[in-house]
């Protein structure tokens, strides 16, 4: 499950369950983070992951609700 939490500002976790009830967030496991000085250096949120012709595409949004992209 991908999902957004709040520290300084939003950032995106990642959390697996093996039998639906108990989840393991391994959010640090995770290479999705803020870049060091592009549009989505303040915050990465709102998730949308899909399959397409047998890759995984990450959709989100960044800095200022995603005023510079998605």
């Amino acid at each position: 499950m991908w999902d957004a939490y709040r520290g300084d500002t939003y950032r995106t976790g990642y959390t697996e369950s093996v039998n639906g009830l108990k989840l393991t967030c391994i959010s640090d496991q995770v290479a999705l983070d803020v870049s060091c000085s592009e549009w989505d250096s303040e915050v990465v949120k709102c998730i949308y992951v899909f399959a397409q012709k047998g890759k995984q595409y990450i959709l989100y949004r960044s800095n200022d609700y995603g005023e510079q992209g998605f």
